[in-house]
């Protein structure tokens, strides 16, 4: 599995356990919607700046996002 495709993944099941769309995501974020979509569509990864405003926007600790990315990329090696 790709990193754009494993974080794509993990972001969209942590915003929708929020009930947020990406809208909200973006707002709470200070992100734009289209690069919020981007990410989730697996075409794009965030820069650690980026990866820090989802985590706070998300009320979820950054190290819980990248442990939770980590797994998914030890389960599924990239290609």
């Amino acid at each position: 599995m790709r990193l754009e495709e494993a974080f794509g993944r993990l972001l969209k099941e942590q915003r929708s356990l929020k009930n947020l769309t990406q809208a909200d995501l973006a707002l709470r974020s200070g992100i734009a919607v289209s690069f919020v979509s981007r990410m989730e569509r697996c075409a794009a990864c965030p820069t650690i700046d980026t990866l820090f405003k989802l985590a706070r926007a998300l009320d979820v600790p950054p190290e819980i996002l990248v442990s939770q990315l980590r797994e998914r990329l030890v389960e599924s090696p990239m290609a």
